[in-house]
């Protein structure tokens, strides 16, 4: 397994005193972030988290470095947090092309959009489990965008889940909690 290793965590929001109450929170859990407005988390960003509910992009293809990875997990009808542009630019992966391409309260409606508009060619949207497999490649060099667009599959859930758990249990960490 990869790990990313940070130097520095922007908290960008829509809303000042919410950013500096997640930053507190951070900091209650021994990390160092710094609120700040969403435009300098996304141009400063080389991995942008998006988990709004925004309709109008939030994540611009003219505001965010070349390289980076954006994870938008937002949802919204009617719109989405990742502007169709870059959706057009970038390595658009997703959970499962059904479900990401299916209509609302499923699917990501940003995404539905831009292969309707022929932004994005089906084609193109790649599954995670592709990239895990090897039959289709993911990044291929330091400059391309790559965009993670997910709206949740459940058995994925579980797996990544089961995963963590493992995990915890080989190194004796969590609780156990009878149901």
């Amino acid at each position: 397994m990869r790990e990313r290793l940070f130097d520095r965590v922007l908290v960008g929001g829509r809303n000042r005193e919410r950013a500096e109450r997640i930053v507190a929170d951070l900091a209650a859990h021994g990390v160092d972030a710094t609120p700040c407005t969403i435009a300098e988390a996304v141009g400063e960003g080389d991995v942008v988290c998006g988990t709004t509910s925004a309709v109008e992009p939030l994540v611009r293809a003219g505001e965010v470095r070349d390289g980076v990875h954006v994870a938008a997990v937002g949802y919204a009808r009617g719109g989405g947090e990742v502007d169709p542009a870059l959706m057009a630019s970038a390595l658009l992966v997703v959970e499962h092309r059904d479900t990401v391409l299916t209509a609302w309260p499923a699917g990501a409606d940003d995404v539905i959009d831009a292969v309707a508009r022929g932004l994005v060619a089906l084609d193109d949207v790649v599954e995670i489990g592709e990239l895990v497999a090897g039959t289709r490649a993911g990044r291929t060099d330091d400059r391309q965008r790559t965009i993670y667009r997910s709206v949740g599959l459940a058995v994925q859930d579980v797996a990544a889940a089961a995963v963590v758990l493992r995990a915890a249990g080989t190194r004796g960490l969590g609780t156990v909690v009878e149901l």
